[in-house]
C-alpha cells in the first residue's frame, strides 16, 4: 500500500488538486465527516426514479426528486445538474422555492 506522497514544486492545479488540501480532505473525511446524518438528511427529500426511452440510446433510468408546493398555481420548475454534481446542489433551495416565504413565485 502507498503510504507516503510527493508533490513536485510549484505545480499549483496544474497537476491536480494540491498535496496539502487533499491530505486536509482525507482527515477530514476519516475524523469528521458523519455520512449517517448526510444520509438523514437526503433520504428526508422525497426521490423517485423512472424509466424514460431515449431515442437511439434505450431506456435511460432517471432519479428525481419531488416537492409539491402549498401554492396554488405554482410554476413547474426542472433542476438540471451535471457531472460531478448531485442533486443535493439544490437542496438548500428547494424548499424556499415550493414554498416561498412572502413575495415571489412558487415552483414544483
Amino acid at each position: 500500500m502507498l503510504t507516503s506522497f510527493i508533490e513536485l514544486e510549484n505545480s499549483n492545479w496544474d497537476l491536480g488538486v494540491p498535496l496539502s488540501l487533499m491530505k486536509r480532505l482525507v482527515a477530514y473525511w476519516k475524523s469528521s465527516y458523519d455520512w449517517r446524518a448526510a444520509e438523514r438528511k437526503f433520504n428526508q427529500i422525497p426521490q423517485f426514479t423512472t424509466t424514460i426511452n431515449v431515442d437511439e440510446f434505450g431506456p435511460l433510468e432517471i432519479h428525481f426528486l419531488y416537492i409539491k408546493s402549498t401554492v396554488d398555481g405554482a410554476i413547474p420548475l426542472c433542476f438540471v445538474h451535471g457531472w460531478p454534481g448531485s442533486f443535493m446542489e439544490a437542496e438548500k433551495i428547494i424548499h424556499d422555492l415550493a414554498n416561498p416565504a412572502g413575495k415571489g413565485p412558487a415552483f414544483e
